[in-house]
């Protein structure tokens, strides 16, 4: 059985084959780790549920990924949260457009980042000792 994907992430795919002109094969891609991403933040896809998303989330997920995939995917996983983080600010989700952080990882990042995949106030602070 055929699951639909949340509203805001069927808009995304939907915009990437007719606005994009993307291919079934890539908007396949971009759907499975957009998936991805969902696991890893333990969200539903709702507005309100990403509403809360925090660039150290994103950037949690990505450190996360580069433990798995290759250099190569690595880009194309760059790419699908770029397009994903502009296409939810476009639709006000969150009101900031994450999309434009590059700041890049802090060597000082990893314990932030790490504190944020353990904290349930999805803030981004580390948990209070």
């Amino acid at each position: 059985m055929k699951v639909s994907p949340p509203p805001l992430l069927d808009h995304f795919y939907r915009f990437l084959e007719t606005e994009r002109g993307m291919r079934p094969a890539t908007i396949y891609l971009y759907r499975h780790f957009s998936n991805q991403l969902l696991i890893h933040l333990q969200s539903d896809g709702s507005a309100a549920s990403l509403a809360r998303l925090k660039i150290v989330e994103v950037d949690a997920f990505v450190l996360a990924a580069g433990r798995t995939y290759s250099r190569k995917s690595m880009a194309v996983i760059g790419s699908v949260m770029r397009a994903l983080l502009l296409h939810l600010f476009r639709e006000g989700v969150p009101r900031h457009d994450l999309s434009r952080c590059r700041k890049g990882l802090r060597p000082d990042a990893l314990p932030l980042i790490e504190g944020a995949m353990s904290n349930p106030s999805r803030d981004g602070r580390p948990p209070a000792k």
